[in-house]
């Protein structure tokens, strides 16, 4: 059983049961809503490249490299590390490797 879930799940769920709750509607006759419609894919496309771009960035570090030698320069990899793992707090990271972080969300 999987025990952590990334934000990119946390965002992709959210609109899966955002269009099932439109459709719901509808189904139930009741009138669908479609600028429900709209937001559920909105949260759908947010989940995609949001986890795309994270990996993208991850991928321009080795896997040894220590998390506190790169936080403070490297902004785009603060946004990856709190983008991939729900809860990220530096603290609880900063001794650990660019390839922890990779078997965390793997």
């Amino acid at each position: 059983m999987k025990k952590h879930v990334t934000l990119q799940e946390q965002k992709a769920f959210e609109a899966c049961k955002a269009l099932i709750t439109a459709y719901g509607r509808g189904a139930a006759g009741g009138s669908i809503d479609w600028s429900e419609i709209e937001a559920a894919y909105a949260l759908a496309l947010e989940a995609v490249p949001s986890a795309a771009a994270a990996w993208a960035i991850l991928e321009d570090f080795g896997e040894d490299e220590l998390i506190e030698d790169l936080y403070n320069q490297q902004p785009a990899l603060r946004r990856a590390l709190s983008d991939l793992i729900p809860g990220f707090e530096y603290p609880d990271w900063a001794s650990r490797t660019i390839g922890d972080v990779c078997d965390r969300v793997r």
